[in-house]
């Protein structure tokens, strides 16, 4: 094998999701939402057949992903003119007082425990915004761009292949209880979903 597929091999598949990759890619994606503004708004658009939204045809909510939830909707998201392969999605939320506090505990996990790489178990929110015009027709006008991770527990769960691994799921295990820890320790929260 050739230097730069074991360089390309090395970076962006086996080592793509560690630590330091992933707060890179969020510097790199602050760049590129440098004319986002935290009062900025949703507008409708259309990605083909999918209704979506657009956040000054930089960020495109593309398509609703999973299912409403009781706080929000999540769609993925792509950004303009940015290159790799790190998925995102933005969570659409009515700005009261629980979703805002959701979105203050994401912006100190990224800014205090991710980008001091105290821990690699959260995921990183690149961007928030709250949209506060009076003619703004809909009640979700609290915005939060997130890293999502490659699927989630319940898909890891049923996959047959990682069920009949003991190494996988010790792993998975220690790493969903050092999550909760973190997040216990370092933010003094208990987390009740």
């Amino acid at each position: 094998m050739g230097k730069i597929q074991k360089f390309l091999k090395s970076n962006l598949i086996v080592n793509r999701y560690t630590l330091d990759n992933r707060v890179s890619y969020l510097n790199y994606i602050k760049n590129k939402l440098i004319n986002i503004s935290s009062n900025d708004c949703l507008e409708e658009k259309m990605f083909g057949t999918n209704k979506g939204f657009t956040i000054k045809n930089i960020i495109n909510l593309e398509k609703i992903i999973g299912s409403d939830g009781y706080n929000g909707k999540i769609y993925r998201t792509s950004i303009i003119n940015s290159f790799g392969s790190f998925p995102i999605a933005t969570k659409i939320m009515e700005n009261n007082t629980q979703n805002n506090y959701e979105v203050s505990l994401m912006d100190h996990i990224t800014n205090d425990i991710i980008i001091n790489k105290i821990s690699k178990h959260f995921p990183i929110m690149y961007k928030s915004c709250l949209c506060e015009r009076k003619d703004y027709p809909k009640k979700e006008t609290l915005i939060c761009v997130n890293e999502i991770a490659n699927g989630d527990l319940t898909t890891l769960l049923n996959n047959h292949i990682i069920m009949n691994d003991k190494n996988i799921l010790f792993n998975i295990l220690f790493q969903t209880f050092i999550s909760i820890g973190t997040f216990h320790n370092y933010l003094n929260h208990i987390h009740n979903d």
